[in-house]
């Protein structure tokens, strides 16, 4: 058995970290909300980044139908990008974006490269290492600056039944046509970012290597089912 002052040792860490993780959400959030209400201003279904500042989390799918019908069922995962990086896991999959901001009782876990995260049948989230809470600006800096340069991307693990509604589908330089079509299937936005227009950017090899994919016309993502929106 333990004794009270190893039980209030414990009691104090566990307040300590619920602190820098709240703190860590807030100065997240922050960056978050100033990329939504920018996206406000915008009319077109397509909210553009051309330039611009921006901060978004977005959770990479190979399944992208199993993310949007089953991810109550069991924890997930997401990845921060912005300006100067737009690193993520497997950055050819659909990728959702999350506009909401954080919410510190659903966040179990941050690390600024893949944390060896891993979800149990029963949802349980594992993972070995100390999460990094710290600054939004330190947070992204060592994304950045990972000595794995394969890894440069973050890892955000939150828990089972986490109540985050993706709203958009981010796209690299162009729509693909399965993009536009699961955007159009479950009426989300869609978020393209101009990779030319950051030359300083962290980017993912298969945009550094100029392999671009097909993309569909532009003017056919203001529309669902033929119809303008």
């Amino acid at each position: 058995t333990l004794k009270n002052s190893e039980i209030k040792t414990m009691e104090l860490c566990d307040k300590v970290e619920t602190s820098l993780r709240q703190a860590f959400v807030n100065d997240i959030n922050k960056g978050l909300q100033a990329t939504e209400t920018e996206f406000y201003e915008t009319v077109s279904r397509v909210k553009k980044l051309e330039g611009q500042k921006f901060d978004l989390i977005i959770h990479t799918a190979t399944d992208p139908q199993m993310m949007m019908e089953n991810r109550d069922e069991r924890g997930f995962s997401l990845s921060l990008i912005d300006d100067k990086n737009i690193m993520c896991y497997h950055p050819s999959d659909i990728k959702f974006a999350f506009l909401g901001g954080l919410d510190a009782d659903e966040l179990l876990y941050a690390k600024v490269n893949d944390g060896s995260t891993d979800y149990n049948a029963e949802g349980m989230f594992s993972s070995f290492g100390v999460p990094d809470w710290v600054s939004a600006e330190n947070f992204k800096t060592n994304t950045r600056s990972n000595a794995n340069s394969k890894m440069n991307y973050s890892e955000l693990s939150l828990k089972s039944g986490a109540n985050m509604q993706p709203c958009a589908i981010v796209c690299f330089d162009g729509v693909m046509e399965r993009e536009l079509e699961f955007a159009n299937k479950y009426k989300l936005g869609i978020i393209l970012i101009d990779t030319s227009k950051y030359p300083d950017m962290v980017k993912p090899e298969i945009i550094r290597s100029g392999k671009g994919a097909e993309f569909v016309e532009l003017s056919q993502c203001n529309k669902i089912d033929g119809k303008e929106i």
